[in-house]
């Protein structure tokens, strides 16, 4: 599979998922969220520390590799508790929508009746481009996408933190030049609308540095 169209049927959300209360199993995603947030910024620190030649760089690659194996090791076990609290809550809709689309009923349709996923290119039907060496999709999402073989398998219920989703293989994108949608061309439109006004801005600040007396004190400024 190089590149083709998935349509996602999104079936739960974060309030959804809250639906557990106080079930340990939910209490632990709560408790893997904040060891996995926590994790992640000695894994920055680590990072840093590498960056500082006048650190010992032998010891700060150990600290990064010490913190990046725990990162790993506390997503693992989150997505785990993730999957264990949320899939009782959905598996008669799971079922439902599975013996449907074994039915005959088009999955387009099923999106639209059942997903939480109201995007104007998932519901239209024309569904997300994707490729499996692509970064933009969550962990559990994308090697599900990718383990789909032909148009029209579907995946197995898959959790990740924006909820449950079911894949399906929609198509193959054919090769050649991209053609925009609106979405893209007005997202394009306005990145390159901030990139010129900060320009100009930037412009009018040299400006004003040289017809006026300015002095700056970058060691005041707290970032």
């Amino acid at each position: 599979m190089w590149l083709c169209a998935l349509l996602a049927l999104a079936l739960v959300g974060d309030a959804a998922m809250a639906e557990a209360g106080d079930d340990p199993v939910a209490v632990r995603v709560g408790a893997f969220s904040y060891t996995r947030s926590m994790l992640q910024q000695s894994l920055t620190l680590a990072a840093t520390q590498a960056d500082d030649w006048s650190d010992d760089l032998a010891a700060a690659k150990t600290a990064y590799d010490e913190a990046a194996e725990a990162l790993n090791e506390a997503q693992n076990d989150y997505r785990e508790a993730l999957s264990a609290a949320t899939l009782p809550l959905v598996r008669d809709t799971v079922d439902e929508i599975k013996g449907q689309y074994e039915a005959g009923i088009d999955f387009k349709s099923l999106v639209s009746r059942y997903s939480t996923d109201r995007t104007e290119r998932n519901i239209s039907g024309d569904g997300y481009p994707f490729h499996p060496e692509s970064q933009q999709w969550p962990d559990g999402f994308r090697e599900a996408a990718a383990a789909l073989e032909k148009p029209g398998d579907l995946s197995a219920p898959v959790v990740t933190e924006q909820g449950v989703h079911i894949i399906c293989y929609d198509s193959d994108v054919p090769a050649g030049a991209h053609v925009l949608t609106e979405e893209e061309r007005e997202m394009l439109n306005a990145a390159a609308l901030r990139y010129y006004q900060l320009e100009k801005l930037n412009g009018l600040i040299e400006e004003w540095k040289g017809d006026y007396d300015i002095e700056t004190h970058p060691e005041l400024l707290k970032y």
